[in-house]
């Protein structure tokens, strides 16, 4: 297990993790915990640990792709994490699958030694898949809570924007949305043995070429995302 470097001065992290990319939306969500309490804060990465229903869960930030990202998930993990959720957003690849909408990601892909994934696996490409029980039970929440759900393979890409030129591409493999760090949150996970899941609220169509809403303009289904993941977090067994 590797020693913090980045997340210096944070003594634990509860083992029950939900990260996103954007600090605004750990400031968006931690009011929602008990006695939140900003643990860290520096190099726009935002560490909160509260409390829901009487389950410790930390809410952290993670920064924009894969290298940032699996430095937070590394760390997270050393600190304590034993369950790693992300809430991001995700671009459509699919006509049917709509901004506001919400993609479970089954699996992810990346480019051949894409997402930083070459620096830990070599030539070796891992596993990039969530926990299925932690899938199946949080889908079931989504739904009861009146949100349309969509589960299938995601690609993460190392350049924002840059993939669509390939968009067409991927779609036809069958990938529903593109993000940026689902692909090593789920490799990361069989190295480092934590349990993880990518929930990613649709921002725009990369098919239809639809504009990219940002965490103010989906507020209210990223909270909605955020409540499902906390019950789903606190079910026992």
């Amino acid at each position: 297990m590797i020693e913090p470097q980045l997340l210096r001065g944070v003594e634990r992290v509860c083992s029950k993790v939900i990260t996103m990319g954007d600090p605004d939306r750990v400031r968006l969500f931690m009011n929602t915990l008990e006695e939140p309490m900003i643990t860290y804060n520096m190099r726009g990465i935002l560490v909160v640990n509260g409390q829901y229903k009487g389950e410790c869960i930390t809410l952290a930030s993670h920064g924009i792709g894969c290298p940032m990202a699996s430095i937070i998930f590394e760390e997270l993990r050393a600190l304590g994490g034993e369950v790693i959720v992300r809430i991001g957003t995700a671009g459509s690849l699919r006509e049917d699958v709509n901004e506001g909408e919400v993609i479970i990601a089954d699996s992810a892909s990346t480019m051949v030694y894409g997402c930083g994934s070459r620096m830990y696996f070599g030539d070796i490409i891992p596993p990039m898949t969530p926990d299925p029980e932690l899938l199946v039970k949080t889908k079931k929440i989504l739904v009861r809570a009146g949100l349309k759900t969509h589960i299938g393979p995601v690609f993460s890409s190392d350049a924002f924007h840059a993939e669509t030129n390939i968009t067409e591409e991927l779609a036809s493999y069958g990938f529903i949305g593109v993000d940026m760090e689902t692909a090593i949150l789920y490799a990361l996970s069989k190295l480092r043995r934590y349990k993880a899941l990518s929930i990613l609220v649709v921002s725009n169509n990369l098919i239809r070429k639809t504009r990219l809403k940002h965490t103010g303009e989906l507020s209210e289904v990223l909270l909605k995302v955020f409540k499902a993941v906390l019950e789903a977090l606190i079910i026992r067994g």
